[in-house]
């Protein structure tokens, strides 16, 4: 059995038994002062986001034949000449999973109110971590490794998004939703003996998309460790900035 799917078996197994066995113990609140100015921000970056995706435009043949691999940092060099449909596809499918594991948070809340605080919280820290990482992707205008790439199709290489490299999304919203995952649970939970498992768990499957991120050429390892922090931050302080 792969090391991802005994990881998943593990992160399933902990939210079955903690939530058969025990009885919540953390409440959150929701309130102006907090989600007002979340919401308010991320409703701004995503129009701001929008915006400028529209405005974005490809690279061009001279501007492919002008990408210079000597100036990728040393440490990122290991993406380049990457180029793997199947492991873009395995990054997708880790991606969904982690989402599932984020959206599924709500059903560790003890009545029906926690139940729609912690969906909220869910939504604002996909929200957030969504606005904050596309928006740095317009910023940084980043060539993906696969732009490199003679043996990628061109119409891949000069499509707009090969322009979308830092940071990596798939990796960010992965390590968001299953921080936000844990951490749900290790507040509710606090004395269960699976949690150090299900932190353990929280942290290889970001790790694993970003890794297969890396695998399609669709990111240099920089783009994956800064998605991770990014995500991660923000999926570990939403509850916390809630929790009463």
């Amino acid at each position: 059995m792969s090391q991802s799917r005994i990881s998943w078996k593990y992160l399933a197994l902990a939210a079955t038994l903690v939530t058969g066995s025990l009885h919540a113990q953390a409440t959150y609140h929701l309130s102006r002062s907090i989600d007002g100015p979340i919401i308010a921000g991320s409703m701004i970056g995503l129009s701001l986001d929008w915006q400028w995706r529209s405005q974005m435009q490809g690279f061009s043949a001279s501007d492919l034949q002008a990408l210079d691999p000597s100036q990728v940092p040393v440490f990122d060099r290991y993406a380049l000449g990457r180029w793997s449909p199947s492991a873009a596809e395995a990054s997708d499918i880790a991606l969904l999973g982690a989402l599932g594991l984020g959206a599924s948070s709500s059903l560790h809340a003890d009545n029906l109110h926690q139940f729609l605080v912690i969906g909220v919280m869910w939504a604002e820290a996909n929200m957030v971590t969504g606005t904050l990482t596309d928006m740095t992707k317009h910023l940084a205008h980043r060539a993906r490794p696969y732009a490199y790439g003679a043996l990628v199709p061109s119409e891949i290489r000069m499509d707009e998004d090969a322009r979308r490299s830092f940071f990596s999304g798939h990796t960010s919203v992965s390590a968001c939703n299953l921080f936000f995952t844990a951490k749900i649970l290790a507040d509710q939970y606090p004395d269960h003996p699976l949690k150090p498992w299900v932190w353990a768990t929280a942290a290889i499957i970001p790790a694993y998309t970003g890794y297969q991120r890396i695998r399609a050429g669709e990111h240099f390892p920089s783009d994956v460790i800064v998605g991770y922090a990014v995500g991660a931050l923000i999926g570990y302080m939403m509850p916390v900035i809630h929790l009463d």
